[in-house]
Parts: structure tokens; sequence; C-alpha cells
């Protein structure tokens, strides 16, 4: 996989190499201002649909789709839940969070995003403490 990433850097490298440079400028402008408005948009998102709550795991599993493997949980109100990495809360250690949960605990998660079967969409936990 690697190697076909770098040879796809290779060919688009090569192709902004014949953009003439006036050009080239305007191309990569456009390029970074798509890419920081979906970012902005996505950093609302995570943060506007940002919520706290109790919940007891019912059932922990894997989806593996075309080589990623998502982590989730399902919870007693029969929401399921992903469990991954996310830039915007600066979370990198959620596969060891999700080895943590435990069938049948109750768990406060801090997660954001909605459910949205059409879009394969799930909330993100991107916080897990033990419930007292």
């Amino acid at each position: 996989m690697s190697a076909n990433l770098f040879t796809n850097i290779g060919h688009i490298l090569k192709s902004l190499r014949s953009i003439p440079a006036p050009n080239r400028r305007v191309d990569l402008t456009v390029h970074a201002t798509v890419l920081g408005l979906i970012g902005g948009i996505h950093a609302l998102y995570a943060h506007g649909t940002s919520t706290t709550e109790e919940i007891t795991v019912i059932h922990k599993y894997k989806i593996v789709n075309h080589g990623s493997t998502r982590f989730m949980i399902h919870d007693e109100k029969g929401r399921h839940y992903a469990v991954n990495n996310s830039v915007w809360y600066w979370k990198w250690d959620s596969i060891e969070d999700w080895v943590k949960i435990k069938k049948g605990d109750h768990v406060t998660v801090k997660y954001y995003g909605i459910r949205s079967p059409l879009l394969g969409l799930f909330p993100n936990v991107v916080r897990t403490m033990d419930a007292v």
C-alpha cells in the first residue's frame, strides 16, 4: 500500500511541476482553502455534538472493512459507539481504552458525533472514566 501511495505522490508532484508557477500558486491556495474549510467544519461538528454520559456496556466488538478496523461498544440503550483516536481532542490511545472496557461495565464516556446509518457514522468515544 505504501508503495502505491508514494507512486501516486510522485505522479502528483510531476503533474504540479508541469503547471506554470503562477497557476500552481492559485491551485495550491484553492486546495489549502478547501482543506481548511473541511477541517474547520469537522472541528465545529466534533465540539458542537460533544456529550458526556454514563452507559452500561452490553457488548464490544470490531468491524473490519477493507483492511481497517473499527473498535466498537454497544450500550444498554441499543446505541453503538466507535472508540477511535481524535485529532480534535488530542486522543491517541483509544485502543488501550477499548481493551480495558469489559462487558457489563458501567462507564462514563465523553463522545461526539451522531449515528447515521446511511453514511456509516457512529458517535466517537474520546474519553472513558469508571462510573461511581
